[in-house]
């Protein structure tokens, strides 16, 4: 009886271990990558929503002006 209740725990862990890791191995989404770009002053990276400019792009107004400024 003891053997049976073993085996039987074992099959129910067995089947839960494929199936958890099946879901593991399923490509990571990508849809929610973010553009990230170096500010072309003082080269913090930021995502390339927040950045100022192009193609040459900044991290602030002030950066970009001190670049044009030169």
């Amino acid at each position: 009886m003891v053997l049976r209740l073993i085996a039987l725990a074992f099959i129910i862990w067995l089947i839960v271990y494929l199936l958890r890791s099946k879901d593991r191995k399923a490509a990571p989404d990508k849809s929610e990558s973010v553009k990230i770009v170096r500010c072309a002053h003082c080269g913090v990276h930021i995502p390339v929503d927040d950045a100022v400019g192009g193609p040459n792009y900044y991290c602030s107004l002030e950066h970009q002006n001190a670049d044009n400024s030169d």
